[in-house]
């Protein structure tokens, strides 16, 4: 993902809207949602990468902070931040802002055990899935 054409940071997770990136990296305009797991790295995943983000457009933004067992939901990009922030422990719910209705919210839920299938932030996998 491709914020502006000075920066290039790489987020852990990125929820694209369709359409063929094989000449190009997708830039804010197609970001649904952007997701960052953070261990070792959340100063820098809030202090770097979140308002380059929000300088950028990107609408919507979590960060996952593994240690803390929480994940945090930033809308509305002003500048160099976003005006909503939203924490989520355990069972919370996280709204979806594209939804409404009964069903419109993600289940957020942390859990220390990766699922067996699941890709590792480091590039390894967990089971039959490859990177």
């Amino acid at each position: 993902m491709r914020p502006d054409e000075y920066s290039e940071p790489h987020p852990d997770l990125t929820v694209l809207r369709v359409r063929d990136y094989r000449l190009a990296l997708p830039g804010p305009e197609g970001v649904l949602l952007l997701i960052e797991v953070s261990d070792t790295t959340l100063t820098y995943d809030r202090g770097v990468k979140l308002p380059l983000y929000a300088r950028a457009g990107i609408r919507e933004v979590w960060i996952v902070d593994l240690s803390g067992e929480v994940i945090e939901r930033h809308t509305g990009p002003s500048g160099y931040s976003y005006r909503h922030t939203e924490r989520a422990r355990g069972e919370d719910r996280i709204l979806d802002i594209a939804r409404s209705g009964p069903h419109s919210g993600r289940r957020a839920r942390l859990s220390r055990r990766p699922s067996a299938h699941c890709p590792t932030k480091y590039g390894r996998t967990r089971g039959p899935y490859p990177v």
